[in-house]
């Protein structure tokens, strides 16, 4: 196993705690609404989230290839029909957001800089939103973390404190947040708080 594989498997634990903490937050606001998942990737999160019972899931990457890999793993589901996947850049273009009832996002701001971020929070404005975000924090998983993605040759990585996250936030017109905070599992969100 190469030193690459092994610290991929180490994150992919961290993705597996963020997947539960999306169900266990936004689930009980699923039934009936538009989902739209951000960065969806191979469509783990969209398999999830259909036992919920969404009218309809919105997929939307950036990668040609993670969207032929997510439709290919719907393929076979029942519910498919309730899903759509969209090759797109939100940065450059964020119409698809509109159709949303919540946008959620897993690893997906952790790529947007300051400016992004803040026209990307604009557009959410009067959206329900759950977004994962990498807290600005000195740690040895997060220099782990850097090693790990310039080695695989990702793109930059923006981390935000919530200091940081509050302001953008407010500069967006947004007025109601909270965060959730546990096992190193960031969100911000502005879904109703349940039971948590």
């Amino acid at each position: 196993t190469s030193m690459l594989e092994k610290m991929a498997s180490g994150f992919r634990g961290i993705l597996k705690k963020r997947l539960e903490a999306t169900e266990k937050i936004a689930g009980p606001f699923i039934k009936d609404k538009t989902i739209i998942d951000l960065g969806c990737g191979s469509g783990i999160l969209i398999q999830r989230l259909l036992s919920y019972n969404p009218k309809k899931i919105i997929g939307i990457d950036i990668a040609e290839s993670a969207i032929k890999l997510a439709k290919e793993s719907i393929d076979k589901l029942k519910q498919r029909k309730k899903i759509k996947f969209i090759c797109a850049d939100i940065r450059k273009d964020a119409k698809f957001l509109k159709d949303g009832d919540i946008i959620i996002g897993v690893g997906f701001i952790d790529y947007f800089n300051n400016d992004e971020l803040l026209t990307l929070f604009t557009n959410l404005k009067d959206k329900k939103f759950l977004l994962s975000f990498p807290e600005k924090i000195l740690s040895a998983r997060e220099i782990l973390h850097r090693i790990y993605l310039k080695l695989a040759s990702c793109p930059g990585s923006y981390k935000y404190s919530k200091s940081e996250m509050d302001d953008l936030l407010k500069k967006a017109g947004i007025k109601k947040w909270w965060y959730y905070d546990k096992e190193s599992i960031r969100f911000v969100t502005n879904l109703p708080k349940n039971q948590l």
